[in-house]
């Protein structure tokens, strides 16, 4: 999976940043309403696609099977 990266002008490719930016406590695995977001190379991807949409306020919809990561996502970008 990759992007092209602006600030270098060259393409990259996403890197999984499990443990980078948080440390997950076990904890953090018990709401089910809201799960943290491992920072994976598709989940990545995903929020490199909606997230202009969303800063732009322009529609979409984002499609996919029941549990796959839809809601995840969209918090995610939401903050």
């Amino acid at each position: 999976m990759n992007f092209f990266n602006p600030k270098t002008a060259s393409w990259a490719a996403y890197v999984a940043e499990i443990g980078k930016t948080t440390s997950l406590k076990i904890d953090d695995m018990k709401d089910m309403e809201r799960p943290p977001a491992i920072l994976t190379a598709g989940i990545q991807r995903d929020i490199a696609m909606v997230k202009p949409w969303m800063e732009q306020g322009e529609s979409f919809i984002l499609v996919g099977p029941e549990g796959c990561g839809k809601n995840l996502v969209i918090r995610t970008v939401i903050g």
